[in-house]
């Protein structure tokens, strides 16, 4: 994003209000103490979140599950898979992860579903969070392998996007009910583990 600063004065003085205020925050006070008011909005409000925790419920009761987790290659992407990551380690610490990180700026499943292919290790379930939305390609061809793929998103479904019949997608942006569309992927990730709570 880019913002032009107005006046650095405030930034000189005290950074993190200097640069609220640059942003447009006007009640700085208030945005950095919120209320109860401006909590989280439920879980239920995402389209899918239950299809979600059905086959991920289902995937981690497998007697030894094996799961793909896609790293997107930015700061919300790791610490989408981070969260889900650990959330998994903590409640089922024998299940296995394995995680794939992309070689340059890609993102979703575009440069690493041959990987996980070649691998050949016959996930239970492969995860993608802050990305893969778009992904219908790749998700068909994890699919033919019966990998079916669970996706926990915030980017923008394009109107051409066809949906596999191999995956669930949690997205705020599908969800007319979720208000928030600025939420971000470990936003929407951090809600998903909310629902299996």
């Amino acid at each position: 994003m880019k913002y032009k600063v107005k006046d650095t004065t405030n930034i000189r003085n005290n950074y993190g209000i200097g640069v609220l205020s640059a942003r447009g925050v006007e009640d700085i006070q208030h945005f950095l103490n919120p209320t109860a008011e401006h909590s989280l909005q439920d879980f239920k409000d995402l389209d899918d979140m239950f299809d979600a925790v059905e086959i991920f419920v289902a995937a981690l009761d497998c007697d030894t599950p094996k799961f793909a987790l896609v790293v997107d290659c930015d700061v919300d992407g790791f610490t989408s898979a981070a969260i889900l990551y650990q959330y998994i380690k903590d409640i089922k610490p024998e299940a296995e992860i394995d995680y794939y990180l992309h070689s340059g700026k890609q993102h979703g499943l575009s440069d690493l579903c041959d990987i996980i292919i070649d691998k050949d290790d016959h996930y239970t379930l492969c995860l993608v969070p802050d990305a893969g939305s778009n992904d219908y390609e790749f998700i068909e061809r994890l699919g033919e392998l019966s990998s079916p793929t669970l996706i926990l998103d915030h980017h923008i479904i394009e109107d051409t996007t066809k949906i596999s019949d191999w995956c669930v997608i949690v997205n705020n942006q599908n969800s007319p009910n979720y208000k928030n569309k600025n939420l971000s992927g470990a936003g929407v990730t951090y809600q998903f583990c909310r629902a299996l709570d």
